[in-house]
Formats: C-alpha cells, sequence, structure tokens
C-alpha cells in the first residue's frame, strides 16, 4: 500500500524546550549533525512506500534545501488542527490515505515507518492511532521520560504517527475541538467521553478495543489502535531532558 504523507512542521517550540535551543522551530533542531526535519526525511525517502509528501512549516527561517525534499509545502495554521486541514488541502488530488507524521521523531527509520504502514492494512479503519508498550520502550530507551496509560492489556504511550483518511479528518475535528475545550471540565468530559470509561481508565481497566470504540464513536469514523514494536516511533523530543536523552545516544553511537 502506497502513501501520501504529511508532516506537521509548523508547531510553535514548547516554553521549557525554547530556552535550550537557539532555532526558532522544533524541526530544526541539529542532532547527530542533522536537524530533525532531516531525520524524518532521510526514512521517509528510503521507503518505497511514500508517495507524495506535503510539508507544513513556518515561512520564516524555513531551510530551501529541506522545502524541496517535499512534494508541496504549505504554511502552519494557528492550531495543530488547523495546521493538518490545511496540510490535506495541499494534496493536488485527494488521497485516499495520508500517513501524519511528527517532526519530532529523531531515531524513526525507514523500516519501523513500513512496519507500522503495514500493520494498518490488517485493520479496517479511517483512523489508525500508533502506540507503544512501556516493556519495548524501556528495554530499548531505559531514561526516556513518556506519559504511559496504563491498561488491562499494557502500559503504553501514544505514537508520532497516525493513518487517515481525508474525509475523517473532518468529521473529527468537532469532536476534538469539544475535547479540548472541555479537558478542565470534569463534568462535560463525562457527559464526552462516557461516565464508564472515566472510571474504568484510572483503575487499569479499559481494554485497547474499549478505547477505539469509544473514539469510533466520538469521531463518527472507525478507529483502531495499531501497535508498534518499533520504540522510535514514540521517541519524541517534548523538552530539555528527551533532547539531552537524544544527543548522549546520537554520541555513544
Amino acid at each position: 500500500m502506497e502513501v501520501d504523507v504529511l508532516v506537521l512542521a509548523g508547531g510553535s517550540l514548547e516554553r521549557e524546550l525554547a530556552g535550550a535551543v537557539d532555532v526558532p522551530h522544533k524541526s530544526l533542531i541539529a542532532l547527530g549533525g542533522k536537524t530533525m526535519i532531516e531525520r524524518i526525511f532521510d526514512a521517509l525517502e528510503g521507503s518505497s512506500l511514500v508517495r507524495n509528501i506535503a510539508l507544513v512549516e513556518h515561512a520564516a527561517g524555513f531551510p530551501e534545501e529541506v522545502r524541496r525534499r517535499a512534494t508541496t509545502v504549505v504554511g502552519g495554521g494557528a492550531s495543530m488542527l488547523a495546521s493538518l486541514a490545511a496540510g490535506l488541502a495541499a494534496f493536488e488530488e485527494e488521497p485516499e490515505r495520508v500517513l501524519v507524521l511528527a517532526c519530532d521523531l529523531p531515531f524513526l527509520t525507514t523500516p519501523a515507518l513500513e512496519d507500522w504502514v503495514k500493520r494498518c492494512e490488517r485493520r479496517e479503519a479511517e483512523v489508525h492511532y500508533c502506540f507503544v508498550s512501556r516493556v519495548l520502550s524501556e528495554k530499548l530507551y531505559p531514561s526516556l521520560r513518556h506519559t504511559w496509560v496504563r491498561l488491562k492489556d499494557g502500559t503504553f504511550c501514544g505514537g508520532g504517527a497516525v493513518l487517515i483518511t481525508p474525509g475523517a479528518v473532518a468529521r473529527a475535528r468537532a469532536a476534538m475541538e469539544s475535547l479540548t475545550a472541555s479537558r478542565k471540565q470534569p463534568l462535560e468530559l463525562a457527559r464526552i467521553l462516557g461516565l464508564p470509561l472515566l472510571i474504568k481508565l484510572p483503575l487499569g481497566l479499559l481494554t485497547v478495543a474499549e478505547a477505539e470504540k469509544t473514539a469510533s464513536r466520538l469521531f463518527g469514523c472507525p478507529v483502531a489502535g495499531v501497535e508498534s514494536p518499533f520504540p522510535e516511533m514514540a521517541f519524541n523530543v517534548d523538552g530539555p531532558e528527551e533532547l539531552a536523552y537524544a544527543r548522549r545516544l546520537l554520541k555513544e553511537n
């Protein structure tokens, strides 16, 4: 299955990270002699599954040599959802499926990428979400900090990839905006997500299948969680601690 790819590199630096680097955008942080966005393109260009690449980025200060590696380039929106919509609209022809990647996956490899896309093929869904187990992540990256979610099936963290159909984004956008607006309002959040989920999740009793069912109901389309056995799919540089760890690993190798 060939896929079109959307790389989201239009976000602002997190406050803590901004004080640790001297570049205007996270994707331009250098690690081991290459910027993170260059590392993303290296992994993409090594894959026979990748067709077109759309890059969402900030216009100011972005290297022209990086832009030339993309099929099309578009400016980022005011939010992640706006940037996603802008990136999807940038393709000349509406893709059947789009692989959306974060720009801060410094250890992303072609084999990891291709393996996950092929795993997605086995699940019929309009939204495929990547996740990685804590056991595998800590085996490869024992000092990496993550936001872990304990489920009945195991303990996991989210990855930096989503495979979607463009139509699913339009249907899910309202739900995503509602969830964002209600994140500090417990009663409203309970109404949206459902009380059983909010009870089971903190107790570690929620299953992956139940989470998929809830997400499918909220977004109005089939959602599948697809586990990756490659921990590099979830190595995101969210702050100075992850940045320092990534630099240590690259220096060691």
